[in-house]
């Protein structure tokens, strides 16, 4: 009896996920044979002839209700990329708001289409790229918020609403080695002057996964992901002026100066795994982190704004158990120079980080959804000098070598 009830049990659940596999949207992708223009008019022949989806339904401020506006959205392809256009009709296109801004500014006073793409199909998550009125880009992942990739978008005001129009490239995006391609695909629209965000792929706010109800989109076939290399050499110099005293008291000013070279590396070993490499960075055009003084016992944690190890960063912080603002930190031995001073003796430099030699990172998911992650780093010895009164001069130690691995 007990296993009629499980063998049923086990039916019931096989049938409600083929309900909800088949009660799905689908989304057609057309393959196109000339060349698209990215300029928000749509002329081309091939736009014509791609299917055309709308349906849309708002999801704020009351889900459930017909929206307020109309919009329709078509998909392309071709060997070297997915062409997005989406129709966006307005009943008084005088009144569509359209701020400029920054690139990546989540909150323009702007009306905005937006575009999402999961090509591996996972449900756990996606590329979004945004487009406002005003033709002002967002990109970013649901697991990183500062994924930027170089794509293409232009919109176009008319008498009937105003048009976006996106192309992007395969090399901005990973998707499987596969000659049929089953992605998902969630379109979403914002009207700003009413305050309404209508869905293509209606998600219930109740639910904690929205996107097992994202669209699948069908069409795109027999295209191969580009070579995915890319070298990035920099040379960077440093030159300082400073006054100081010397020792005879004489107000004088000391010349210094620096340089440094190196190279950052990119290589998709697939579609799915990337491997990044640095060489002696230098991470001097990153911004700097806001003055934070601390009374407490605990430590002040900082947003990582090194590029390298930014991507792919939902995969080591996992639990926070790691935290990549310790790689090449301040030397533990930093404060304790100054108590090692022999007399007579002065500071002459006291890096106030260590010396990073090379770092590299494999990271990527598998055609399942797991994610991998490796990363391996070298810091170099860290010293302090100081010198005497004769201008003789000696190192201390204030960081060994490190090598880390996880």
């Amino acid at each position: 009896m007990m296993r009629y009830i499980a063998a049923l049990f086990f039916f019931f659940c096989l049938k409600q996920v083929s309900f909800a596999t088949d009660s799905l949207k689908v989304g057609h992708a057309y393959r196109s044979t000339t060349s698209v223009k990215i300029d928000g008019v749509l002329a081309e022949a091939d736009w014509q002839k791609a299917e055309s989806h709308g349906g849309f339904i708002e999801f704020d401020p009351t889900q459930g209700l017909p929206p307020s506006q109309k919009t329709e959205f078509k998909i392309m392809y071709d060997n070297s990329a997915v062409y997005f256009a989406a129709i966006c009709y307005d009943t008084s296109p005088d009144s569509i708001l359209a701020e400029l801004g920054n690139r990546d500014d989540f909150d323009l006073n702007a009306d905005k289409i937006r575009l999402v793409l999961d090509p591996y199909n996972t449900r756990q998550g996606g590329y979004v790229f945004e487009v406002y009125a005003s033709g002002v880009q967002l990109d970013w992942r649901f697991d990183d918020e500062e994924f930027d990739a170089v794509w293409m978008s232009a919109v176009k005001k008319n008498e009937n609403g105003w048009i976006c129009e996106m192309e992007i490239p395969y090399s901005a995006i990973r998707f499987p080695n596969d000659d049929i391609q089953k992605w998902a695909i969630q379109v979403a629209r914002s009207i700003r002057r009413v305050r309404e965000y209508d869905q293509w792929c209606t998600t219930p706010k109740s639910d904690a996964n929205p996107f097992k109800y994202f669209a699948n989109l069908e069409g795109i076939e027999k295209i191969n992901a580009p070579l995915r290399l890319s070298l990035t050499p920099y040379v960077s110099m440093f030159a300082d002026r400073a006054p100081e005293y010397d020792a005879d008291g004489k107000y004088i000013y000391r010349n210094s100066s620096s340089y440094n070279m190196g190279a950052d590396i990119k290589y998709g070993i697939d579609e799915r795994f990337t491997v990044d490499m640095i060489l002696l960075p230098d991470f001097g055009q990153v911004r700097s982190d806001n003055k934070i003084k601390n009374i407490g016992y605990q430590e002040i944690t900082f947003d990582e704004n090194r590029p390298f190890f930014r991507e792919s960063s939902e995969l080591f912080n996992k639990f926070g158990l790691f935290y990549s603002r310790r790689i090449a930190n301040t030397p533990k031995g930093f404060f304790g120079v100054y108590d090692q001073l022999n007399a007579g003796e002065k500071v002459v430099s006291n890096p106030q980080q260590g010396k990073l030699i090379n770092a590299t990172k494999l990271s990527g998911r598998t055609n399942g959804g797991l994610g991998i992650g490796l990363l391996n780093a070298v810091i170099d010895n860290t010293y302090a000098v100081v010198e005497n009164e004769n201008g003789e001069k000696r190192k201390i130690l204030t960081e060994p070598l490190q090598i880390l691995i996880l």
